[in-house]
C-alpha cells in the first residue's frame, strides 16, 4: 500500500466509523443524555475535533427536535443523512478559478509550514508584492523569523482578534523583507478558550478583521499553528485557499488525514470558496530513495496541484530564522533562497491564469 493509499483510508475509516452507529442507536432512548455522551465520544474517536464534535451535536439535537425524532432508526437516518450533507465524498478535487489572496500555511509540526510562510512572503515581496505576513501560531515563530518578535507590550494579532484593535494598530512595516507582518506571541494561546465564551460568529472573528485589509495586498500569508482548534477553524475561514507543505519522509503524512477531514467540514460549515492552492515538497533529498519515492507518490496523488519547485534540505534554511532573517537576507545565493525564490515566481504565475 503507498503512502497516499495509507494516509486516505483514514478518511475512509473516518467515515465508516461515522456511519458504524447501530449499537449506540438501538441500546439509547434519544431522550437519555448517556446517548449523547456516547455519540460524543464515538465523534472524538472518529477523529472528528472537540470543536467540530460540539457543534454536531448542537445542530444534531435540533434537527431531532424540529422533526419530533425519538425513535432509534429514524434517528440514525437523520444522523447519517446529517454527516453525509457535511462530509460529502471527501474527495481532493481543487478548483482554481478565482485568483486568491489569503494563502494559509496548514501543516503538521516540522513539515517546513513556518519557513515556507516566511520565505514565501520576502519572496512575493521581492517580487514588487504587497503581502501581509500573519503570525497566527501562538509560538511567534513567524515574527521571531523576519525580526518582528519585540517587548512584552507589543501590540500583536491577539489584540486584533480580542480585543478593541483593527488590524491597522497591529500592524508593522519591514524593509527587510519588504513586507507587513501582524506578529504574535504567546497571549495568543488564550485565545482558543476565550473564544468559547461566544456565542455565535467565534470562527469569523478573523475573517471580518481582515476583510476591512485585504484589498490593500496582493497577497496576505497566514502561518497557523499545528494543532487543529478555534485559531485553525478562524485561519481557514479567513482564506482563499491552503498550501499543504509535505515533508519528504514518511511520518510527515501523519496529520494529513485529519488536515483534510478539517479543511472539508469547514468547506461544508463556514467557508464553501475555500480551496487547496497547492501541495509544496520540502526537506527533499534527491539522494534518499525515500525522498524519490515519497515525491512521487505526492505528484501521483495531487498531479498539477504539487509545485514544480520543491524545497531542498539545506543548512542556512534552518539558520535563518535564528538571526531574525529569511532566507534572501541571510544568505540569497544558497539553494533554500533559489528553491523559495522558484516558489514565489511560480505562485505569481499560477495566480495570473
Amino acid at each position: 500500500m503507498g503512502f497516499f493509499d495509507k494516509m486516505f483510508s483514514g478518511l475512509t475509516k473516518t467515515r465508516k466509523n461515522i456511519e458504524d452507529l447501530e449499537g449506540i442507536f438501538q441500546n439509547y432512548d434519544m431522550d437519555d443524555m448517556d446517548f449523547y455522551d456516547e455519540l460524543e465520544e464515538m465523534l472524538v474517536m472518529a477523529d472528528v475535533g472537540g470543536e467540530t464534535t460540539a457543534k454536531i451535536l448542537y445542530d444534531y439535537k435540533r434537527i431531532l427536535y424540529r422533526n419530533r425524532i425519538n425513535k432509534g432508526r429514524d434517528a440514525k437516518k437523520a444522523f447519517v443523512s446529517y454527516m453525509h450533507e457535511m462530509l460529502g465524498d471527501m474527495d481532493t478535487s481543487l478548483k482554481l478559478e478565482t485568483k486568491p489572496s489569503v494563502i494559509l500555511m496548514v501543516g503538521v509540526n516540522g513539515v517546513g509550514k513556518t519557513t515556507t510562510a516566511i520565505n514565501l512572503a520576502a519572496g512575493l515581496g521581492y517580487l514588487r508584492n504587497k503581502v501581509l505576513l500573519l503570525d497566527f501560531d501562538p509560538q511567534g515563530n513567524a515574527s521571531q523569523g523576519v525580526g518582528a518578535a519585540k517587548a512584552d507590550n507589543q501590540l500583536t494579532v491577539y489584540n486584533m482578534l480580542m480585543e478593541d484593535y483593527e488590524a491597522d494598530a497591529v500592524i508593522e512595516h519591514l524593509s527587510k523583507p519588504p513586507i507587513d507582518i501582524i506578529p504574535a506571541n504567546i497571549s495568543l494561546a488564550g485565545a482558543d478558550l476565550e473564544m468559547v465564551r461566544f456565542e455565535a460568529g467565534k470562527e469569523e472573528l478573523l475573517k471580518k478583521k481582515l476583510d476591512k485589509i485585504r484589498d490593500r495586498y496582493d497577497y496576505i500569508i497566514i502561518d497557523c499553528p499545528p494543532s487543529l482548534g478555534l485559531l485553525n477553524t478562524n485561519a481557514l475561514t479567513a482564506a482563499d485557499s491552503v498550501i499543504i507543505p509535505v515533508q519528504c519522509e514518511y511520518y510527515a503524512l501523519e496529520g494529513v488525514t485529519q488536515l483534510l477531514l478539517t479543511i472539508r467540514l469547514v468547506q461544508q460549515l463556514f467557508n464553501p470558496n475555500l480551496m487547496i492552492e497547492g501541495v509544496l515538497l520540502t526537506m527533499y533529498d534527491a539522494r534518499t530513495k525515500l525522498s524519490v519515492e515519497v515525491q512521487q507518490e505526492v505528484r501521483q496523488h495531487f498531479k498539477d496541484r504539487v509545485y514544480h519547485h520543491y524545497i531542498p534540505r539545506n543548512v542556512k534554511l534552518s539558520e535563518s530564522p535564528s538571526r531574525g532573517k529569511s532566507i534572501f537576507e541571510y544568505d540569497v545565493r544558497c539553494e533554500g533562497a533559489k528553491a523559495y525564490a522558484g516558489l514565489a515566481n511560480e505562485v505569481v504565475k499560477r495566480n495570473k491564469k
